[in-house]
């Protein structure tokens, strides 16, 4: 039992440094795990040799490593919540949680139906918000520089035309006073 929970403590320090993606691969990783784990209990497949499977297949390192240490919690007789529970920067609190009460009514794939269905609605927000980033971001800088250009810029050209003797456009003048 101590060499288990060393090894969770060492998967968790590794997964820490090894884990340096954004929240929108890890989302993406979480769904795809998610519809592999689902699929396993569709098909009737053994969860340790599936999730074995899947860690070979897994698209990153990270991902392997979750999976190999779910694999091997889950052989040794770890409930899989517990297992899950030792990754909180890959699985929320809300999926521990109802992977925890899947476990206890003894019928795992509702549950992760619905995790799926929720991935897939808050990824689909996630789209949303990040297709907006880039606007309001150049906004406002644009804003930022039309501020500037007005609080600086104008009034020196305003300097130069009066000691030129000439007159500013009447939208200059508008614009400064």
């Amino acid at each position: 039992v101590l060499l288990s929970v060393l090894k969770y403590q060492l998967a968790r320090k590794i997964w820490r440094l090894l884990w340096l993606k954004s929240i929108f691969n890890r989302h993406a990783e979480l769904l795809a795990m998610t519809e592999q784990f689902l699929e396993l209990i569709r098909t009737r497949v053994p969860f340790v040799e599936g999730i074995r499977v899947a860690a070979v297949d897994a698209p990153s390192a990270g991902l392997r490593h979750v999976l190999h240490f779910v694999c091997e919690g889950v052989s040794n007789g770890d409930p899989l919540h517990k297992t899950l529970e030792n990754f909180p920067n890959f699985f929320p609190g809300y999926y521990v949680d109802i992977v925890r009460g899947g476990e206890a009514s003894g019928n795992l794939e509702p549950c992760f139906e619905q995790l799926e269905r929720e991935l897939k609605r808050s990824g689909v927000w996630r789209d949303v918000v990040t297709a907006f980033v880039y606007p309001v971001i150049a906004g406002s800088i644009l804003l930022l520089f039309t501020v500037l250009l007005i609080a600086f810029v104008v009034p020196q050209f305003a300097t130069i035309f009066g000691e030129l003797g000439g007159q500013l456009p009447v939208p200059t003048r508008m614009l400064i006073f």
